[in-house]
């Protein structure tokens, strides 16, 4: 989508339809201003990502769920209610009128028992300030996985085990510093 901006609705509808499509994929919006100033995209991968094998519970809406006991800031809409991309695209419609830009609203889409479950991530804009951060902090990480340049690889497994650890643990404090917080808004 170039120079084009769907609303949040058409996202959740269109991330939805696609999930359907596609039943073995994870599908990520990649909003404008995100990797590329003006332009949108849904991109697509064939691994699940440790998020998603985790137990759902209530959230205090009643509506969605969330993952207890997960570092990041996220909302949870299954399949299992038949309006789940509406709920999704009304808990994004929130968000914004809290303040929250566009932008900083990432959604991933996967199928469990053959139904879509959206995943919403709320950001900030404040970035990692670890040495160590040079990747792009964006759903993988808040999804569960630490995303390494090779250098950054390379870089690990010349320390210590211990150290190792201590540095990968600094990461992922860091990736719950991306969300917008330990309080949802």
């Amino acid at each position: 989508l170039h120079n084009h901006y769907p609303s949040m609705t058409q996202v959740a509808r269109i991330g939805t339809i696609i999930s359907n499509l596609l039943p073995d994929a994870t599908i990520v919006w990649n909003g404008p201003g995100r990797s590329v100033k003006y332009h949108a995209h849904f991109q697509g991968t064939f691994r699940q990502m440790p998020i998603t094998k985790r137990r759902l519970s209530a959230n205090e809406s009643g509506i969605g769920f969330e993952v207890a006991g997960w570092p990041i800031v996220h909302y949870v809409y299954d399949g299992s209610r038949v309006l789940v991309g509406a709920d999704a695209a009304d808990k994004m419609d929130e968000l914004v009128l809290l303040g929250l830009e566009e932008n900083m609203i990432d959604v991933m889409w996967v199928q469990v028992n053959g139904a879509p479950r959206i995943y919403i991530f709320p950001r900030s804009r404040v970035r990692p300030t670890t040495a160590w951060a040079k990747a792009g902090w964006g759903v993988p990480q808040m999804a569960g996985h630490l995303v390494l340049y090779m250098d950054e690889i390379e870089r690990l497994t010349a320390l210590e085990p211990a150290e190792a650890e201590a540095v990968i643990g600094e990461l992922m404090q860091e990736v719950s510093a991306v969300s917008i917080g330990a309080r949802k808004p």
